[in-house]
């Protein structure tokens, strides 16, 4: 059995697919740049771009924030399919809906157990996976913001820092509030926008950018999720050289007996 041409062919979509968002994004920060530098150069106020920056870079990152909850989701998909896969081949009555905990964990103790597979669970890979989970369990019951009332806070700040020293800033905590003077303050809400901004200004205002300072969310830099494609990628091909391992071995009988069919 070729566990590993479907999903490298699933792979290569979310490769495609992520390099093609990418690109939208750098042109549409890119065609932004180019409309503050005419606006100063009219001699414009630039800060009325300062919405539009905004929506653009909460956007790009809840869109990043998407693709990284997919990939999760995939690499979940294809754990399920590989013990029901290797269930129903060996006729094991139990089956990984048995057991308790999150899929990936399950995962690991069913083939484990019930598969006899050397799990590589000590792997690089596997426990960039472990942090995913962190980081994706925070992202499903808590979105982007941070709040240090989360008892798994610490944990999560610490996997981030790590990650953005290791994997060249891909993985940040970031301060979305905008560092605004009183003045400032006062005159963005003054500020009488065209009927074609009107909407934006007024979420923009609504969203509660202005009422506080200091609030800490997760912001997704454009390599991260690339990067969790290639651990997905890495760690299906070891896990699979595992299993395979296993299959090769002959089969005993009920007396006892090898048998290879």
């Amino acid at each position: 059995m070729n566990y590993i041409t479907p999903v490298e062919h699933k792979l290569t979509g979310f490769r495609n697919y992520t390099e093609s968002i990418e690109q939208f994004f750098q042109q549409r920060e890119n065609h932004l740049e180019d409309l503050v530098q005419a606006s100063i150069e009219k001699g414009e106020d630039p800060r009325e771009w300062w919405a539009e920056d905004y929506w653009l870079t909460t956007e790009t990152n809840l869109m990043r924030m998407s693709l990284f909850l997919s990939l999760y989701a995939f690499l979940e998909v294809i754990l399920k399919e590989l013990c029901r896969f290797e269930q129903v081949g060996r006729g094991i009555s139990k089956s990984l809906t048995d057991l308790q905990g999150g899929v990936i964990d399950r995962a690991k103790t069913y083939l484990k157990k019930e598969i006899g597979v050397d799990f590589p669970g000590k792997s690089k890979e596997w426990n960039e996976i472990k942090d995913y989970q962190k980081l994706r369990n925070h992202l499903a019951h808590n979105g982007l913001r941070l709040t240090y009332e989360d008892r798994k806070y610490k944990d999560l700040e610490r996997f981030i820092k790590r990650h953005s020293e290791l994997h060249h800033r891909n993985l940040e905590i970031s301060n979305t509030r905008l560092e605004l003077s009183q003045e400032d303050v006062e005159e963005l809400k003054s500020y009488k926008p065209s009927k074609k901004d009107q909407i934006m200004h007024e979420g923009f205002l609504g969203s509660g950018v202005l009422n506080s300072m200091g609030e800490d969310n997760i912001e997704f830099i454009s390599d991260f999720c690339k990067e969790v494609i290639e651990t997905i990628d890495s760690y299906w091909k070891q896990l699979i050289e595992q299993v395979q391992c296993v299959n090769n071995l002959p089969q005993r009988d009920q007396g006892g007996r090898e048998n290879y069919s």
